[in-house]
């Protein structure tokens, strides 16, 4: 048994949930039988693989990380067209102009600092 005291990072618990799942498919003993954690956190940081980790646990798992970022990045810009699609609808010809030009003399404060692309390419970001 292995007890890891503290949260781990993504890739560990990825890597982690790989080894279980292996050795449960494999129904064979090991000395990791058990690996207990208290979960994860969400903070991708740089790392480093251990070096006696066979290859294929290594390429399985660069495999589900490259899909987690295609997903990231797929829900980022379908975030941004929501954002043009409600900017676009705000502008349309059917919409009261003093709104959108009292909208435009008071912006409302952004959320975060991760919003400036968003308003600087769409304008305001509620």
């Amino acid at each position: 048994m292995l007890a890891v005291g503290k949260r781990c990072c993504p890739v560990c618990e990825l890597l982690i949930r790989n080894l279980q799942t292996d050795q449960t498919s494999r129904a064979s003993h090991s000395k990791l039988s058990t690996i207990q954690y208290t979960g994860h956190h969400s903070f991708y940081t740089a790392c480093s693989l251990p070096p006696w980790l066979p290859r294929r646990f290594a390429e399985q798992l660069m495999s589900q990380l490259e899909r987690e970022v295609r997903e990231r990045i797929r829900a980022v810009n379908a975030s941004i067209e929501e954002a043009a699609s409600r900017k676009r609808k705000s502008e349309s010809p059917d919409s009261d102009p003093g709104t959108i030009q009292e909208e435009e003399d008071n912006p409302r404060p952004m959320r975060d600092t991760g919003n400036r692309y968003l308003k600087k390419k769409y304008g305001t970001v509620t």
